[in-house]
């Protein structure tokens, strides 16, 4: 995707991935810049669709208590919590509800990233 320097969220895409070319580098700067930003823990709902048969669904809200891994296939991994059952899941897939604004908003523009990659 070509990004647009007037564009306020394009912009601050641009900062994290600079002039980097490889995904997993890329996903790395991600984590540095999320790990600046936002106070873990925090809780966030589901916004995409899950399988039927996954224990969480969208809608569903989780505790997100840090970052986990990298995956090629599904960018930063996090470790979260529904009720007392652990689960890690796609950060990409979440929307932080009780963040700060800057947390909530490098949260989504990582997910634009992510989506447009």
């Amino acid at each position: 995707m070509s990004w647009n320097y007037n564009d306020e969220q394009d912009r601050r895409i641009l900062e994290v991935i600079l002039d980097l070319e490889d995904e997993l580098d890329i996903l790395k700067a991600w984590r540095t810049r999320i790990t600046q930003v936002v106070k873990f823990h925090f809780t966030a709902k589901i916004v995409e669709f899950q399988e039927k048969n996954s224990i969480v669904q969208q809608g569903d809200l989780l505790k997100i208590h840090s970052i986990d891994s990298i995956d090629d296939k599904y960018g930063i991994i996090v470790h979260t919590r529904l009720g007392r059952k652990k689960v890690y899941f796609p950060l990409c897939d979440l929307e932080a509800i009780d963040l700060d604004e800057e947390g909530r908003q490098v949260i989504d523009d990582y997910a634009v990233w992510f989506a447009n990659r």
